[in-house]
């Protein structure tokens, strides 16, 4: 007896049951792309707040100071959004508005 393979698709492509799905599989490496991006702006911009805005000749930028800590104030955070993923399992009543049991 011979042992059989895994089932071939029509075309003989075994690639072929993958096509109908290649635009999600895009959509969600670009957006794993693009919250690894997010993530990283934040820490960026405190190093720049640091070296440019705070501890610079002639004593802090006060104009660039507050325009970088409003760009940390609009990018979401990487903590604070695992901080209410967090929040949202350990209640998840809370989510849909519900006071939830005391």
């Amino acid at each position: 007896m011979t042992a059989q393979g895994p089932p071939s698709s029509a075309s003989g492509n075994p690639a072929a049951p993958v096509r109908p799905y290649r635009a999600q599989v895009a959509a969600v490496v670009g957006l794993i792309v693009l919250t690894s991006t997010i993530g990283i702006i934040n820490p960026l911009l405190i190093q720049t707040v640091f070296n440019k805005a705070l501890f610079v000749p002639g004593g802090p930028n006060l104009q660039l100071l507050v325009i970088l800590v409003a760009i940390m104030a609009v990018v979401p955070d990487r903590q604070r959004r695992h901080r209410h993923l967090a929040d949202l399992r350990d209640h998840p009543g809370r989510a849909a508005g519900h006071a939830g049991p005391a």
